[in-house]
């Protein structure tokens, strides 16, 4: 949990300005945006290590490491072989934890909000990577089974039982809020979706030696294989 709060502090001085009062502190020690950030990260980095020692692969740990990679990424830029290599990693620990493979939740609670959520945002972020990089997606709709989050706001979500159950009722029958909202969640599942369509670019793409038929077409983000993105909502209110 410290090195989650060290990531995000790293990304918050690495997007202040260079004049920003906060770098005048004394703590800081003349540090700028650019080194505060690189001392977060390392901060981050000591978290992890420390946690490499536990042989069993939590939530927060992947969390952890996927945030102190996205600040690396941050700092140095997508294009670094190390920073390629850290995602490698993270997704390797993701699918260790047993995130990638999650039946529909009986129960709705915010801890399968909090897992869908994460679920969701590692398989769209694999698809962003590939196609930056070129490289081959490392989580497959083949091989992921989790449920799309509600399309609810974060205070409902955490807010308390009462409070989610009448959130959850006035969702529509496919999951999305509709109060005409646009919360972080409702890009995630927009995104999500439309990642089983990259994916499947990336197949025609990156293939080598492939012979197509007639009868052969692509897999619909909609189809049988597309299991990642089935939905969460089939028990509306229910707690």
């Amino acid at each position: 949990m410290i090195g989650i709060l060290f990531s995000w502090a790293g990304i918050a001085f690495r997007c202040r300005q260079e004049w920003d009062p906060v770098f005048d502190l004394p703590e800081q020690h003349g540090r700028n945006r650019n080194t505060a950030a690189e001392k977060m990260r390392e901060c981050a980095a000591a978290c992890v290590r420390l946690c490499e020692g536990n042989f069993e692969i939590s939530d927060t740990m992947v969390i952890c490491m996927k945030n102190s990679t996205r600040l690396q990424s941050i700092i140095i830029s997508d294009e670094s072989d190390r920073v390629r290599v850290d995602y490698g990693t993270v997704r390797s620990a993701f699918i260790s934890a047993g995130l990638h493979r999650r039946a529909p939740s009986k129960e709705i609670t915010p801890l399968s909000q909090h897992r869908a959520s994460l679920a969701s945002s590692m398989y769209y972020h694999d698809k962003c990577h590939s196609l930056f990089n070129a490289r081959p997606p490392m989580l497959s709709r083949h091989y992921c089974q989790c449920s799309l989050p509600l399309d609810l706001c974060e205070e409902d979500v955490y807010g308390g039982r009462e409070r989610l159950t009448v959130a959850i009722a006035q969702l529509d029958s496919n999951g999305w809020n509709t109060n005409d909202h646009i919360y972080t969640t409702t890009w995630l599942r927009a995104l999500t979706m439309l990642s089983p369509i990259r994916e499947g670019i990336l197949e025609l793409t990156l293939s080598l030696n492939s012979n197509f038929t007639k009868p052969q077409r692509p897999t619909s983000p909609a189809g049988e294989d597309s299991c990642f993105i089935s939905s969460a909502h089939s028990v509306p209110g229910e707690l």
